[in-house]
């Protein structure tokens, strides 16, 4: 062990409401040694973000920070305003969680790129454009000298991330602070990411800390784990001994939190039937999908987001969609509530076609088919009530005789919102009690399908484990039938009967859970299972990062494909079937 680069001893962070002090941070106490990266760990309100917000100076003016903060020897509590001015963003730097809120919506990417190296580093205008150039190439962004012309609403969700970390290191730091950098990226985004920052690390030789909750990630990347809860720090491990026994309780409360994607469904496959699309395994599905395809744009802009997609969901099954940011997932499974409306294909819900009712035909289903959107701050009117919000459904859908207050007070309870809460409004709920709003929501119109869009992508371990509960419950309670819309494999794997695996708007592969899990077989479904942290050996033993490696040669021995025809789903066993075809239809990554 070398000598600490970052010492924290006794660190306390208070913050006066006029509800009285809160206590945001008690007593920490750690050591960061040159070139070794910490993983910070625990829900969200444990104090994790606010204990590294004090070290880069970073809290209002309002909170109360005592204690010792050294980094290199020198005081960073006692600074004067000048060395501080040139300390943070030079020697300390952070990468935020959401890239969107730390880029300038209305500066091109090179101009924010070159503005703290001109200011700390007093470079010119063309060193500087430069120096970005050759950044963005050290982010493995395609195209840098197009890109820095760019505005960040034209990047994907994983580039932004690479140009803030870009920003981050534009003025060579010794330390990097990364909070949440990959909390809702894609499985394989999130890995690019994190062999970045490693890869990095070790080139600059450079001390890393990593804020996450998910215990995965820091397993899989940190040298040392420090494990918060409500401020209070519960232990401090060695990263290759996190999952021993005999870790303090709450460490190991989270490991149980965690959705194992090792652990087998074992449902029985349900054989497809003779079709034309020999996937369709019923004809009397609850949900049948033939050949749906959904363009965007007219003409020369003309995008086709969902490309000749064919699936059926039986009653009483969850079917979990998998795939990339941008493969369609979310555009399939709300095409069939017609949000939006298919451009061609067939949709049955009980053998009703919805792409040929009328608006006021289809508003008559609508109540049966119900989705529970990502973000649920964002789902639910800031100006209402608990109360409001929930038994709003049963005012506009007339409801009243199936609905009365006193069955909204079980539902309410039933997802687990206290009902001493019932006037509070959404923000003074945490993220995983709105979620629990908007389930409500949903329910409340008794319906019989819940299509549900990345429910947990953004919330603490022990959160989503709560939710994926709840859903299973209610899903047995309320006989519903469910889509969930994932990109998270582990959650997928604890939830889903069947799995679909999307790419580039088609589907790639398709069965029952334990099939897709234990023998995949299109390349892209291994790279995604490569992905996850610590499971590499799903995908074949090593992230398949190439689109090289990832695809290669792919035919299975039915393949009838030539250049330039359609991928055909080709059996593989009882419930699992594989696009197949010729290697020039591929499209790459």
């Amino acid at each position: 062990m070398g000598d600490p680069q970052l010492t924290v001893e006794d660190l306390y962070v208070r913050f006066p409401t006029s509800r009285g002090t809160v206590e945001a941070v008690n007593g920490i106490t750690f050591n960061l040694d040159k070139g070794q990266m910490l993983g910070i760990v625990g829900e969200s309100g444990c104090g994790k973000t606010v204990m590294m917000k004090a070290v880069m100076d970073l809290l209002p003016s309002t909170a109360e920070v005592t204690g010792s903060i050294t980094f290199d020897g020198e005081d960073v509590l006692s600074m004067d305003k000048a060395r501080r001015k040139h300390f943070y963003g030079v020697d300390i730097a952070m990468v935020f969680q959401n890239p969107m809120t730390s880029l300038n919506p209305v500066k091109r990417i090179g101009d924010q790129l070159m503005e703290g190296m001109r200011f700390h580093r007093g470079l010119s205008k063309a060193a500087a454009r430069a120096r970005a150039i050759e950044l963005l190439e050290q982010m493995q962004i395609p195209k840098p000298r197009e890109r820095i012309r760019q505005y960040p609403h034209e990047l994907s969700g994983g580039m932004r991330q690479r140009v803030v970390i870009a920003m981050a290191l534009a003025n060579d730091p010794r330390l990097l602070i990364a909070d949440e950098p990959t909390t809702a990226l894609d499985v394989t985004v999130q890995r690019e990411i994190l062999e970045l920052l490693d890869e990095l690390r070790r080139d600059l030789d450079m001390a890393m800390v990593l804020i996450t909750h998910d215990l995965s990630v820091a397993s899989d990347r940190t040298d040392n784990v420090l494990v918060m809860r409500n401020g209070d720090m519960m232990e401090m491990v060695p990263t290759a001994r996190l999952f021993d026994d005999d870790r303090h309780p709450y460490t190991l409360s989270l490991r149980k939190a965690m959705p194992d994607i090792t652990q087998s469904r074992g449902t029985t496959p349900v054989e497809a039937a003779p079709d034309a699309n020999s996937h369709l395994r019923d004809e009397e599905a609850l949900i049948r999908v033939e050949d749906l395809v959904v363009e965007f744009g007219k003409r020369e802009t003309l995008f086709r987001a969902v490309d000749r997609v064919s699936f059926d969901v039986l009653e009483g099954e969850t079917l979990g969609i998998v795939g990339e940011s941008g493969c369609g997932k979310s555009t399939t499974a709300k095409s069939i509530i017609q949000l939006p409306e298919p451009t061609s294909g067939s949709v049955r819900y009980r053998g009703q076609e919805l792409t040929e009712l009328n608006p006021e035909a289809m508003r008559e289903v609508r109540p049966n088919l119900q989705l529970i959107f990502q973000d649920p701050v964002s789902a639910l009117n800031p100006r209402r009530s608990a109360w409001d919000l929930v038994s709003e459904g049963v005012e506009i859908w007339g409801r009243h005789g199936a609905w009365t207050d006193s069955r909204i007070h079980e539902l309410m309870t039933a997802v687990g919102i206290d009902p001493d809460h019932m006037d509070r409004k959404p923000h003074q709920f945490s993220g995983g009690q709105c979620q629990r709003l908007v389930i409500a929501r949903a329910l409340v119109l008794d319906p019989q399908v819940l299509i549900c869009d990345e429910p947990t992508s953004a919330l603490d371990v022990s959160v989503q484990a709560q939710i994926l509960e709840l859903l299973e419950d209610l899903k047995h309670q309320y006989q519903l039938t469910m889509l969930f819309i994932s990109h998270d494999l582990a959650v997928v794997r604890n939830i889903a009967d069947r799995v679909m695996v999307m790419y580039f708007g088609r589907v790639v592969e398709i069965g029952d859970t334990d099939s897709i899990f234990e023998n995949p077989e299109h390349p892209y479904t291994k790279r995604l299972l490569s992905a996850v942290p610590g499971q590499e050996a799903l995908g074949g033993g090593k992230f398949l990062g190439s689109p090289d490696a990832m695809l290669g040669e792919w035919r299975t021995p039915e393949c009838r494909c030539g250049p330039g025809d359609m991928p055909v789903l080709v059996p593989r066993g009882p419930d699992h079937h594989v696009a197949c075809c010729h290697v020039e239809n591929i499209i790459r990554i």
